[in-house]
């Protein structure tokens, strides 16, 4: 699908469906499954997501595409995972280089950089793969925020998770 945003899916007689092809095209298959890895990168209504619901998220992704390809039980998924990550990431760094900080949505554009960089990082740690990048990506979002010397630069929860 490759814009994999909860407002992208619907769901009809107890199915997940998606429905916005808007942005769909072929491309690496954990695209989709890295989404809620990094806080849905192409949705306009993007906030962070609780830690323990990410993990979810993509272990339930794992279990249904492990029923057809197998290899997502095995080591190797670990590693596409990080790059597809690392394509997400890489993919919107144009984002963060905006002078202004106005809101993008319900987010501004360089809470939704730093936040992507981040998590990128944490992941080349987590999954040991690609972790000179992955420190690369660290270094730019420290930077950036010394740089940018402002407040509310750290990603909210989504309202549904604030209490």
């Amino acid at each position: 699908h490759n814009d994999a945003c909860p407002d992208n899916f619907m769901i009809c007689t107890r199915k997940l469906k998606a429905w916005d092809f808007g942005w769909g095209r072929f491309g690496q298959a954990l695209v989709d499954g890295v989404y809620a890895r990094l806080h849905f990168p192409s949705c306009w209504c993007v906030n962070r997501l609780p830690a323990g619901l990410v993990e979810d998220m993509e272990s339930a992704y794992r279990k249904r595409l492990s029923q057809a390809i197998p290899e997502a039980n095995s080591t190797l998924y670990d590693k596409v995972l990080v790059e597809a990550s690392a394509q997400l990431v890489v993919g919107s760094l144009a984002q963060g280089l905006h002078e202004e900080a106005d809101p993008h949505g319900i987010s501004t554009l360089r809470q939704r950089f730093l936040l992507r960089c981040e998590l990128f990082a944490q992941a080349t740690q987590r999954f040991e793969h690609m972790q000179a990048t992955g420190a690369l990506f660290r270094e730019i979002a420290t930077k950036s925020r010394e740089l940018w010397g402002e407040e509310e630069l750290d990603m909210p929860l989504y309202p549904a998770f604030r209490r």
